[in-house]
């Protein structure tokens, strides 16, 4: 804008928020009412900057990857509608129609939880998205059948306890953690050293 305009307002640098932050946001505004597999794929490219990736030029006749699409793609996805390429274009939504598309038995993985060594990258993602909607599933004397797998998945990386705790429910972790810390001491330490903005289930 011209100087003498731009000098009759308040402008203030901001940065577009990230992965972590726009899932605080869905989380405050929708609960559990959105597809946590979104925050699953955003987080596994988050390096490549899928959330937000605008294009050069003023004018597409393509849908673009922002945080109100991410946004729309989640909520409807929750209720059964699954159009990623309208709302993300085709070059995003085609890549997250095939993350979706990972088959992942989780109850086997929960069986066998030495085969999660033998899964690539994607498929890590998607079975903890998987383990966190498993979780939200069972009731307190079923947690633990899950915990020789997140025994495994924490062994190699903290990173996927944290993104599992993410995508599940507070009140499932409510559930889990006390069982969770008498199973091992180290997961008190990984979720009180990461999961600040969770503490109504850390108190």
């Amino acid at each position: 804008m011209p100087v003498p305009l731009a000098n009759r307002f308040d402008i203030i640098p901001t940065d577009a928020p990230t992965v972590d932050e726009w899932k605080s946001w869905m989380t405050a505004t929708y609960g559990d009412k959105w597809d946590k597999v979104s925050y699953t794929f955003l987080k596994r490219f988050e390096n490549e900057g899928y959330i937000l990736k605008v294009p050069p030029e003023p004018e597409t006749t393509q849908n673009i990857p922002t945080h109100r699409s991410w946004t729309r793609v989640a909520v409807l996805s929750h209720y059964g509608v699954f159009e990623p390429e309208g709302h993300l274009g085709p070059e995003i939504g085609q890549k997250f129609r095939a993350f979706k598309a990972i088959n992942i038995d989780i109850t086997e993985l929960i069986a066998n939880p030495g085969r999660w060594e033998k899964l690539d990258l994607d498929a890590k993602y998607m079975a903890c998205a998987m383990l966190s909607s498993w979780l939200d599933q069972q009731q307190k004397d079923k947690l633990s059948t899950g915990f020789p797998l997140l025994d495994a998945i924490t062994a190699e990386s903290r990173e996927y306890f944290i993104l599992i705790c993410q995508c599940t429910k507070v009140s499932t972790l409510s559930r889990m953690f006390p069982l969770l810390f008498a199973h091992s001491k180290k997961y008190e330490k990984f979720a009180r050293g990461t999961l600040k903005d969770r503490t109504e289930v850390l108190k």
